[in-house]
């Protein structure tokens, strides 16, 4: 079985799969492959360089804070990023999932429904939060302005959508414990289908 786990940024999809991970679940991270293919392909430097400039560089290492300025107030460039990462970052999910030897995985994934991940799952959860909520988890989490933080999450599809898309949605909104709560009841829920149908 795999449980594809997305939601918005900053609604607390980590903190879910994170759960399901020490329940025992594999997790494939998107977040850290996307790091890994962004800070080790020459490619991808290559092209950053290209389009952004060296500075980005300055330091010796990628300056992602910069980075996520640049792109997301310049749609183009956002764009262009994602052209040149995502075929890297289907790639080595696809590689992993191949690997893994396990009847329980999870694809974290931001975004899973906007770049199609949704045909390799069998079962998508959304982690929500309101808006507002959402808003002041970003800023305070990333130390972002308002403004940063409306980029962000503009650049996203709109929560409500995913959640209309999803087969399930864990309500973030209320704090972790009854977060744990619905992502436990999920669990079991899950494990007791997929108990029953390898007796099928």
């Amino acid at each position: 079985m795999i449980v594809g786990i997305t939601g918005g940024i900053a609604t607390g999809k980590s903190t879910v799969s994170r759960q399901f991970q020490t329940a025992g679940w594999r997790v494939i991270d998107a977040d850290q492959v996307a790091k890994h293919v962004r800070d080790t392909s020459p490619v991808v430097k290559d092209a950053l360089i290209k389009r952004l400039g060296p500075g980005l560089y300055a330091s010796g290492r990628l300056d992602t804070r910069r980075l996520g300025q640049l792109v997301f107030a310049d749609a183009a460039a956002l764009h262009e990023l994602n052209q040149l990462l995502q075929p890297l970052i289907r790639a080595e999910i696809i590689r992993q999932l191949h690997s893994i030897d396990s009847n329980k995985l999870v694809l974290d994934i931001p975004l899973l429904f906007e770049q199609g991940y949704q045909q390799l799952c069998d079962v998508i959860v959304v982690v929500a939060v309101d808006e507002d909520t959402q808003y002041r988890r970003l800023v305070a989490r990333d130390s972002l302005s308002e403004r940063e933080a409306h980029q962000r999450i503009s650049a996203q599809m709109p929560l409500a959508e995913k959640v209309v898309r999803a087969d399930w949605t864990i309500d973030n909104s209320c704090g972790r414990r009854q977060t744990a709560r619905q992502a436990a009841w999920l669990m079991d829920f899950l494990e007791d289908k997929l108990s029953k149908e390898k007796c099928l």
